[in-house]
């Protein structure tokens, strides 16, 4: 359902004593696309202008499905940026304890994760006393996309929005506007 939720196909082949392949089919063009248009917005400034560059931001995920958590991180890699996943809420937090200020550049963080979920997380890491903890993007990753969800990653310090399954032109656009507003709420 995933391949065909990305717009793709998956065909199986199979011969009796011999196995099975499994063939899966994806378009890909739209995310080559918004990559380009997210590279070409985060080139360097001219001299004397400020430097807005994305190359290089490094992301905390905080996803307990592996196969989410792989495609975020490869769509994000794509664009040439450092991504760390962790499988919980309470391990971002962790994760985010330990770090030095200013390690992690934006927070893509599941709401529904076990032990501690991204709501919770979210206003832990927002209540810690370093300054980059007040100032972080937090993106929600959720497979609700409610009135009342939406309201809920507001008011726990969330940035943004993406409704699950993620769909690429959605990352790119909701990052890069979350990176340039600075603030604000961005839901997609």
């Amino acid at each position: 359902s995933i391949v065909e939720l990305m717009g793709g196909s998956i065909e199986v082949f199979s011969q009796v004593d011999r196995g099975s392949l499994f063939r899966v089919d994806i378009e890909l063009r739209i995310a080559e696309d918004q990559a380009r248009e997210l590279e070409q917005s985060a080139a360097p400034a001219p001299d004397g202008e400020q430097d807005d560059s994305l190359d290089g931001m490094r992301f905390l995920a905080a996803e307990d499905n592996e196969i989410n958590a792989e495609i975020a991180q490869c769509l994000l890699e794509e664009c040439d940026f450092q991504v760390d996943r962790v499988g919980d809420g309470a391990q971002a937090v962790e994760r985010i304890q330990t770090a030095p200020p200013g390690t992690y550049d934006v927070i893509l963080m599941d709401i529904m994760m076990p032990v501690m979920d991204g709501l919770e997380a979210t206003r832990r890491i927002r209540s810690m006393e370093r300054e980059d903890c007040h100032t972080i993007p937090i993106v929600a990753m959720s497979a609700n996309a409610f009135d009342d969800d939406l309201k809920k990653s507001v008011e726990c310090g969330m940035n943004g929005h993406l409704s699950k399954p993620v769909e690429v032109d959605k990352l790119y656009s909701t990052l890069n506007q979350v990176l340039r507003s600075g603030t604000g709420f961005c839901q997609l």
